[in-house]
């Protein structure tokens, strides 16, 4: 595979004026908004805070601080946000937001390039059977172009996020025409959809009959369904349904019936609740389950977002009875969220009782994975306790010189490799904690992963790096979810809740369904403002 290499000769060192971007969007000046109000912001296609909520006045209205503006253009009037004066493809609002310089073609870096690469990278593996109508992306390819003709729902879930992100609604659209066609067509025929489906075989739609022959049967991994799959393909079958403005879309309804299933056959009354992986069967659910911790931080944003567009406060309720389960899975010692739990459902998969490989009976979260810490912050906030989760990832998960990378961060903390998926996770945290000098040396190592010729990312850094989970290890092929989370982390992209990653997390330190008040512990807004006392011990908790 032919590398990037060094892909920067230095690092652009404006750290300070990301910084100053952060403060100037993410301190209100007002104290008088209500809870509702205070949320009542999405990211591109919903409705932002007005621009007068922050520090810096706007008085011309496009989006961008007077400031900010003066100190680039030498006036307010010269641009709008949407306009991009230095031609690196990122409009002023977007360089507002990020704390880039909107005159300097080179800054973001060269981040730009390479996320171009990876992004058609993920078009080109859309395109292999077809180039238009419903289709789904091949998961891997090596540098030989063999694959193993899958494409894994969760890979083309993240995909269509990244495409959303870049404005490619129509692959956006096709993706989820083609998971409305499996989902439909399903030999249940009762709202689920598979883990995987063959990319080599083109839907036809003049198939009669179910979509077994899509369904690769011989494996039962991929034949089998997962909470966090489906919940992750509703956020963004929801976020296509946000952008299209129209009520009641097929969109709405492919989400609706995905996240209705889950309720039915996952939702766990024993242990903390939550919702059970249903991964034990092809086709049936038992009556008790493991629990993943990422699964349910996915069905938490799902509910969440359906409630949103339905009003429907039942989904808000099944929203927190996930998140609750995830406060649960927080280990308060070493500061990381657990992966779950044993078949049980109430065991902690941790410490003594771990199944996990990699646990060496001294070290108890030797074995544990990186994402669900880094994913629990991304989707719940609250930085002074769950950012603390991505010091756990540095000092557990990172290697140093190894496969010809200074470091990176393995799937887990046996150090035996770096999974570049996981690298994105860690970029997109550390700008969410304001450390975008980190965030750029991540995503500078991601870069020289990145293949020359195809522009894609390989999954991990040499084959048989472990994972944790019994025999599945990963592999050095190039992979499209790597691809995805590097184009989100360079954009400055929440794929969870669809927004700016410096923007206020929604409903952060909310966990009851009942209350009205809450307290909050986040950089945009204290307690005092809202009238409430603090909790006791510090984090954010519901007011019921």
């Amino acid at each position: 595979m032919m590398h990037r290499g060094a892909a920067k000769s230095g690092m652009s060192n404006k750290a300070w004026l990301r910084f100053l971007a952060c403060l100037m969007v993410g301190v209100f000046l007002s104290v008088n908004l209500g809870i509702g109000d205070l949320f009542a912001y999405t990211y591109d296609g919903r409705s932002n805070i007005a621009a007068s909520a922050f520090l810096d006045e706007d008085s011309d209205g496009d989006g961008l601080g007077d400031t900010w503006e003066t100190n680039y253009f030498g006036s307010t009037g010269a641009y709008n946000g949407s306009d991009d004066p230095d031609g690196d493809g990122y409009s002023n609002l977007w360089e507002y937001r990020n704390g880039t310089d909107p005159t300097d073609p080179n800054d973001p870096d060269n981040f730009i390039g390479a996320k171009g690469d990876a992004l058609q990278f993920l078009k080109d593996m859309m395109n292999k059977q077809r180039t238009t109508g419903k289709r789904i992306l091949y998961s891997y390819i090596s540098t030989g172009g063999a694959t193993d003709s899958y494409g894994w729902t969760y890979d083309n879930a993240i995909s269509a996020i990244a495409f959303a992100e870049t404005g490619s609604w129509q692959r956006v659209k096709d993706i989820l025409d083609a998971y409305i066609w499996f989902q439909d067509r399903d030999p249940q025929n009762d709202g689920r959809i598979r883990r995987a489906y063959w990319e080599s075989l083109p839907i036809d739609d003049l198939h009669v009959g179910d979509c077994t022959l899509w369904i690769p049967t011989a494996n039962a991994e991929a034949a089998s369904q997962a909470v966090g799959d489906m919940s992750i393909m509703a956020i963004i079958a929801l976020r296509y349904h946000e952008y299209l403005g129209v009520p009641n879309s097929d969109y709405y309804t492919f989400a609706k019936k995905l996240m209705d299933w889950i309720q039915a056959n996952a939702y766990s009354t024993n242990g903390d609740g939550g919702y059970n992986m249903v991964r034990n069967s092809l086709e049936l659910v038992g009556a008790a389950d493991r629990k993943s911790t990422e699964n349910n931080i996915d069905a938490y944003v799902a509910f969440m977002k359906l409630y949103e567009v339905s009003n429907n406060n039942a989904y808000r309720t099944y929203a927190l009875h996930a998140k609750n389960f995830i406060l649960d899975m927080w280990n308060t010692t070493d500061k990381m969220f657990w992966t779950g739990t044993l078949d049980n459902g109430i065991t902690i998969n941790g410490g003594v009782n771990s199944d996990v490989t990699g646990y060496d009976g001294v070290n108890d979260t030797s074995g544990q994975p990186e994402d669900p810490t880094t994913w629990g912050f991304l989707a719940l906030g609250e930085a002074t306790k769950y950012g603390t989760g991505v010091d756990w990832v540095e000092n557990n998960c990172k290697v140093t010189n190894m496969d010809g990378y200074s470091f990176g961060y393995d799937f887990n903390a046996d150090r035996d490799g770096i999974w570049f998926e996981g690298m994105g996770h860690m970029a997109l945290s550390y700008q969410m904690l304001l450390n975008n000098t980190k965030s750029d040396s991540i995503l500078d190592m991601v870069m020289q992963a990145q293949d020359t010729n195809w522009g894609g990312i390989e999954c991990a850094s040499h084959d048989g790096v472990t994972t944790s989970f019994g025999l599945w290890t990963l592999t050095d092929d190039m992979h499209v979810s790597p691809c995805a989370w590097f184009v989100l982390a360079v954009d400055n992209y929440n794929p969870f809740w669809g927004q700016a990653i410096t923007d206020p997390i929604p409903y952060e330190g909310q966990y009851s369904s009942t209350g009205t008040s809450y307290i909050f512990n986040d950089p945009w807004i204290s307690a005092e403002t809202l009238g409430v006392a603090p909790a006791a011990d510090g984090t954010a908790r519901a007011m019921v």
